[in-house]
């Protein structure tokens, strides 16, 4: 069987260092969610630590992005992982200076969570912006849906040995881990060669960069079904976080499992994701069904955290959380590829970075709210859960009649 077309000698080689790289960065994430857990049980300050990795997506993604369209998209991607490596080497020294103090421990961890969370304000719009260019544009979904997936896999692999690792070593080990993960990423990204022509910005003389981060938003809020589909990812990425993120607490509390058990849970929401981005970029829905597809699936996941709230057979549950990875695989990919398509190529990396700002700059945010929520409600995770999901029906009811939405998923 002949390898799909877009899996060009440039496309790999900028996968695998992506991969080796998401690996190092959900173990060490991955390690830092449940060290949390273990060390204070406080769902207020997971919370935080989300809302402070979120901080710089909101106050640098807008730049990050007009750099992407302005700058070589490969060196902005090879800079940050060099940045990234030196960062979590300077923060696992940092964490080896103070073995067992719980108060230096979470301060190392918070420190390297908001400096690599700066840099994927720039790497993010600059990898999704470099991928279109580097396969014809017919591959585009399917490398879109190939390399999602394969950060997933990634996602499975990095939490997997970060829980193994963390019942053996100190948080530091697991930023040794990371920093060198970064650096292979860096020098796979090396060898990528890509159009100048297509990646880098016109020669001619341009605005400022300030120039460009106003178009950016310009550009999104004046494509009236772009806008409708980027404020519906917000509830949509709010509503269904807090399953994610809340899940070890719904393991023991909810459920009375064993913490151990949190593991199989988030192997079956990521086995579910990899499912879904792997359907979608295999089956596309067709151009008239691209709607109908996506509000379906949106409807499916609140009926499904809606059933969480009162289900009690562990199996059952992982059954369902897989099958609410795998529909938030598919809407990820028609969203993400909705933008991507439908935007100039020289107009992407800022387009990108709307959208990372919106969706994963706020959410963070709103989770600290959420955390201090759960905190005072006894951390009653299904109360909880059952809200979000009846939330995200009403979303589904309020968003899925308008006509500029359907016409802008139409549009080919």
């Amino acid at each position: 069987m002949s390898k799909p077309s877009f899996l060009n000698r440039n496309f790999v080689l900028l996968t695998q260092g992506q991969l080796v790289n998401q690996a190092g960065s959900q173990m060490a994430l991955a390690a830092t969610a449940f060290w949390l857990k273990q060390v204070t049980n406080s769902a207020t300050l997971v919370g935080l630590m989300s809302a402070l990795a979120a901080l710089p997506l909101l106050l640098l993604g807008p730049l990050g992005g007009a750099c992407a369209d302005r700058l070589s998209r490969r060196n902005i991607l090879i800079a940050c992982d060099l940045l990234c490596g030196m960062v979590s080497a300077v923060v696992a020294m940092l964490l080896y200076g103070q073995p067992g103090h719980v108060s230096y421990d979470a301060l190392g961890l918070f420190l390297g969570t908001v400096i690599l969370s700066s840099a994927i304000a720039f790497t993010s719009p600059a990898l999704n912006a470099l991928i279109p260019s580097l396969v014809v544009k017919a591959d585009v979904g399917a490398a879109m849906a190939f390399s999602q997936a394969s950060g997933f896999l990634a996602l499975i692999v990095g939490q997997l040995l970060g829980g193994v690792l963390l019942t053996r070593y100190l948080p530091a080990v697991l930023f040794w881990v990371n920093a060198g993960s970064y650096f292979v990423s860096a020098l796979a990204e090396l060898f990528v060669r890509t159009d100048a022509r297509v990646i880098l910005a016109p020669h001619e003389q341009r605005p400022g960069i300030f120039h460009d981060i106003r178009e950016g938003f310009s550009y999104v809020w004046h494509r009236r079904g772009m806008r409708v589909l980027l404020l519906a990812a917000i509830p949509l990425n709010v509503l269904t976080t807090p399953v994610i993120v809340f899940l070890p607490f719904y393991t023991t509390n909810s459920l009375g499992q064993p913490l151990a058990r949190y593991g199989y849970l988030l192997a079956a929401l990521s086995v579910g994701l990899l499912t879904g981005y792997a359907i979608s970029g295999r089956l596309p829905p067709q151009q008239h069904r691209r709607h109908a597809a996506l509000f379906g699936c949106v409807g499916g996941c609140a009926a499904i955290i809606v059933a969480l709230a009162f289900l009690q057979t562990f199996w059952r549950v992982a059954l369902l959380i897989g099958l609410l990875g795998a529909l938030i695989g598919i809407v990820t990919l028609i969203s993400l590829n909705a933008f991507i398509q439908q935007t100039e190529p020289n107009k992407r990396g800022r387009v990108g970075a709307v959208l990372l700002m919106t969706t994963q700059g706020i959410t963070p945010i709103a989770m600290f709210a959420i955390g201090m929520l759960s905190d005072a409600m006894g951390n009653n995770i299904r109360v909880l859960y059952g809200a979000c999901g009846m939330l995200l029906a009403a979303t589904v009811v309020a968003t899925s009649t308008n006509r500029d939405l359907r016409d802008f998923l139409q549009h080919d």
